[in-house]
């Protein structure tokens, strides 16, 4: 059945959700839990030491590992006298440009071992705290560049003037004048130092709508910037991986596609340049295309899982491609391989508030497919999630389901029996007589949001309309009366 009432439902949650005050994490209102109790870190002088960041534990954070190829081509001459610590800081800018915020943490943390001074390291590892929704600890990183900039060139100074505007103005996303203040600090540096390629990545980013920006929501302003860094450094992976989410942003796919072909044969062993170039594919109708590129990204995935020893949950990535590749399936008719996936996906305890709320598709999946009792479960399971949206879906989930079978329940008022589910939704009677909803099939306790009345019978009291009886309602009611409830 098509529940068109119930994705109307989801979506106001979502945009609910999308109002809610922005903070650190992209405006999204994704904040980590604590992992204390709820009493913060200020109690333990060294909590922060091994407590985690964001929701990954710091000893992962922080183990060893060698350089690797095939994560992209970024490059910059950052000031150490070590060989090895500039390598391993190259190869953390390439993976937080693929938002491997893991492995870029781990490159950085051992050029820090190489090379203690290296000032640019811990910028990176402010940026990829940010990625890891760990305020406190990319303000502890970039102290840490403060604390070392003496020793560093110019323009790693400026760089690090940079990262500080970015943080201030990333304390309060909802204020226009910080955001423009880190735009202008970005421009005052690119005055000067016109040929720093990272510069101009950093600038795109800024043209997103708040200051935690990262590349993912580029509009047209973006555009410029990311090009000029193509001018300057031909074929740049990561202005083509930026350039890909901006033009799917702005509706412009053939060129997204492009671009996330070059980013993927680029940065090969990076999962999501499979992923990103997989978004695409599907919009131009290449499903078989795009269910092939996000299998390699979910094989990338499971075998450095399998050799670094690392929980897939960790890596919030995953399950985003777990997801994709369901649709695709589904798109496709493979309803058992889409089950498998979306059930594969919601076995795996969400690291932040919005995946949580993306585990609403195996309930919705489950529900298109006629299986009530199994949707109602999933439904249950979110419905005791954390966040207030996961909540909120799993409940409005729960009650689709129960629709289905047969057991609406009153919330609370004078709703009588005597209720017909019709295309899935219900025509409901406020209290009067039992026998003015004879004209209802199906004994019923509950309503849905948007009521289809039963062939024949006759619109409840307060209803202004609905797709079957378009612009009619109740006698006595104006357009403006609210539905009766």
């Amino acid at each position: 059945m098509r529940l068109a009432s119930c994705l109307v439902a989801l979506s106001l949650v979502a945009t609910i959700a999308a109002a809610q005050p922005q903070n650190r994490d992209g405006g999204r209102g994704l904040q980590p839990q604590t992992h204390d109790g709820g009493r913060g870190l200020q109690d333990d002088p060294h909590a922060a030491c091994t407590a985690p960041a964001g929701w990954v534990p710091r000893e992962i954070l922080t183990r060893p590992l060698p350089l690797r190829p095939g994560t992209g081509n970024a490059r910059e001459e950052v000031t150490s006298a070590s060989a090895p610590a500039r390598a391993f800081y190259v190869q953390g800018l390439s993976y937080l440009h693929g938002y491997v915020w893991i492995e870029a943490a781990r490159s950085f943390h051992q050029a820090l071992r190489l090379d203690p001074g290296l000032a640019m390291a811990y910028v990176g590892l402010s940026r990829v705290y940010s990625g890891l929704e760990a305020p406190a600890d990319a303000e502890r990183a970039l102290a840490e560049a403060q604390a070392r900039a003496a020793k560093a060139s110019p323009w790693e100074r400026r760089r690090i003037a940079v990262r500080a505007a970015q943080l201030d103005a990333m304390a309060d996303l909802g204020d226009p004048a910080r955001h423009l203040a880190y735009k202008k600090a970005i421009d005052d540096a690119l005055e000067v130092d016109g040929g720093d390629v990272e510069l101009w990545l950093i600038r795109g980013n800024a043209e997103e709508p708040t200051a935690a920006g990262r590349g993912q929501r580029g509009g047209e302003g973006s555009v410029v910037f990311y090009e000029r860094a193509l001018q300057l450094h031909a074929d740049n992976g990561a202005a083509h991986h930026y350039l890909t989410h901006t033009y799917e942003t702005i509706g412009k796919i053939p060129e997204a596609l492009a671009h996330g072909e070059a980013y993927a044969a680029l940065a090969p062993a990076i999962p999501h340049s499979h992923h990103m170039w997989g978004h695409d594919l599907r919009r131009v109708g290449r499903i078989d295309d795009a269910i092939a590129a996000f299998l390699r990204t979910d094989a990338l995935e499971k075998a450095y899982y399998a050799a670094e020893g690392i929980s897939p949950e960790m890596d919030w990535h995953h399950v985003h491609n777990l997801d994709l590749l369901a649709t695709a399936y589904q798109y496709k008719g493979q309803m058992r391989l889409a089950e498998e996936r979306l059930r594969e996906m919601a076995a795996l305890p969400p690291v932040t508030d919005y995946l949580e709320f993306n585990q609403k598709t195996l309930a919705s999946f489950l529900l298109d497919r006629g299986r009530a009792a199994e949707a109602l479960a999933a439904a249950h399971t979110l419905a005791a999630g954390r966040s207030a949206a996961a909540r909120a879906a799993g409940r409005a989930l729960e009650g689709h389901a129960l629709l289905a079978l047969g057991r609406g329940r009153p919330s609370g008022g004078p709703w009588i029996r005597g209720s017909t589910r019709c295309a899935g939704s219900s025509c409901c009677a406020r209290a009067r007589p039992r026998k003015a909803a004879s004209s209802c099939r199906t004994s019923r306790s509950g309503c849905a949001p948007f009521p289809v009345p039963t062939p024949g019978s006759r619109p409840c009291s307060g209803w202004r309309g609905s797709p079957a009886w378009p612009g009619k309602r109740a006698p006595g009611t104006s357009p403006n009366t609210p539905r009766s409830r």
